[in-house]
């Protein structure tokens, strides 16, 4: 308490700071645009801007209470700065001790959520909360009021002057995301925020529009350097450094294929009310799974993306699959490293990191899942940044045994060379921070 006084008196003595200010505005301004993207899209999402009194009192209450909490005594002693958990597979690159995790929630209920496996192996990591930013961030989006922001705006350039400090995120449009994205922009030549990218630019993000992640920040960690060059068509200036993905998997042969997968998306629960996608895709999941009845030795599993557990559809529309789908919540790792498999799915992170596995990819094209509705078509996509094994275009569908004993027989005779992927995580990213 005391030392958040002596902030807040140093702050209304300070005066105005030209890059506070930028940073301030800066931050705002993003927010703005991505939510006014989102809601012409009519996606749900809670950036409307139209909020509730309640939830405007709320708001102004903690943004209040912010002022004097002082949670950042431990973080500003830390060299590496991590949004979440997200990339803590890159603790490894670091000295425990110099390692800070910022969460928006009480680390309660962050291991709760997260199991927090990482806390036995990195015991001198240090957990942050940074709920009163985020509500500062709130207070200026919804409220128009900025004393809060550059507040927070003002002690951490004041506390992040005294050393050389990386910060890393994972998205850059969310309320916390955008603050730290933002800090950027201060005076502070030692500092540098890097977003790491923790999936494929999706297809919607191209056709419509939509700023994907990591093109607010100018220093970006990407799968692969086309991923950097899409990230460079919304944002010219940002600078990128390929580093792969964050572990290193692989799929072994097998004498006999035993198991297909039907790949969920994540746009379920987002975009259904516009483009009807996931009563789409299950319509021709479910083709795919009468024709696979004829093939008994063969298991059909359907791996739900994580956005799909948070709607009421996953149950009935898997109904739809037959008896033979199974859900597949296994670790993605379990799922990787296992005997070669054939995915099923659209513009899917998971099906980029499958084909890095080794395993069997058939990629649908979005004209064919456009076909099961009379509603607006879906962004196109009729290609993905990666190689593929096979296409599963509009004109199969009508005979969609014949495709699928052609891509069971391809499966049987194709060559693979083993490890043909094989990567080092940390040694990339150590290498990648070199870039930056």
């Amino acid at each position: 308490m005391i030392q958040s006084l002596s902030d807040l008196i140093g702050y209304l003595c300070s005066g105005s700071d030209e890059y506070n200010d930028a940073t301030c505005k800066r931050i705002k301004e993003i927010r703005i645009d991505w939510s006014r993207k989102f809601k012409r899209m009519r996606l749900r999402t809670n950036n409307s801007g139209n909020i509730s009194i309640i939830r405007k009192m709320k708001i102004l209450i903690i943004a209040f209470l912010g002022l004097f909490i002082h949670s950042n005594r431990n973080l500003f002693n830390k060299k590496y700065i991590f949004q979440g958990l997200r990339n803590s597979s890159y603790f490894d690159a670091f000295p425990s001790n110099q390692i800070c995790i910022l969460i928006e929630r009480e680390k309660q209920g962050l291991c709760n959520t997260n199991g927090f496996i990482h806390t036995s192996r990195f015991p001198d990591i240090c957990t942050v909360s940074m709920l009163a930013e985020v509500f500062a961030v709130q207070a200026y989006q919804y409220l128009n009021i900025d004393f809060f922001l550059k507040f927070h705006i003002y002690r951490w350039s004041k506390s992040l002057m005294n050393q050389e400090r990386k910060i890393f995120i994972w998205e850059d449009t969310q309320p916390m995301g955008t603050f730290l994205s933002c800090l950027s922009l201060l005076n502070i030549p030692s500092l540098r925020v890097i977003c790491i990218q923790h999936g494929l630019i999706e297809m919607a993000s191209t056709t419509l529009k939509i700023p994907p992640t990591g093109s607010y920040t100018i220093n970006n960690m990407v799968w692969n350097n086309q991923q950097g060059k899409q990230l460079q068509q919304f944002n010219p200036k940002i600078n990128y450094s390929s580093i792969g993905l964050s572990y290193y998997a692989s799929a072994y042969k097998n004498s006999q294929l035993k198991k297909i997968y039907l790949i969920g998306s994540g746009w379920c629960g987002n975009s259904v009310d516009q483009f009807d996608y996931f009563p789409r895709i299950i319509k021709l999941y479910s083709l795919i799974s009468l024709s696979l009845e004829k093939y008994p030795a063969l298991n059909l599993f359907y791996r739900p993306h994580p956005n799909e557990s948070k709607t009421p559809q996953l149950k009935n529309s898997l109904n739809s699959l037959g008896k033979k789908a199974i859900v597949d919540i296994s670790s993605k790792l379990e799922l990787l490293n296992q005997e070669r498999c054939i995915f099923f799915g659209l513009n899917s992170s998971l099906l980029y990191e499958a084909k890095l596995a080794g395993h069997y990819i058939v990629f649908i094209q979005s004209n064919s899942i456009n076909s099961f509705s009379n509603n607006s078509s879906f962004p196109k996509s009729n290609s993905l940044p990666f190689n593929y094994d096979e296409t599963l275009v509009l004109s199969e569908i009508a005979n969609i045994d014949l495709k699928i004993a052609t891509i069971l027989k391809r499966f049987e005779s194709e060559h693979i060379d083993e490890n043909i992927y094989y990567h080092d995580p940390i040694k990339s990213f150590k290498s990648s921070l070199n870039d930056f």
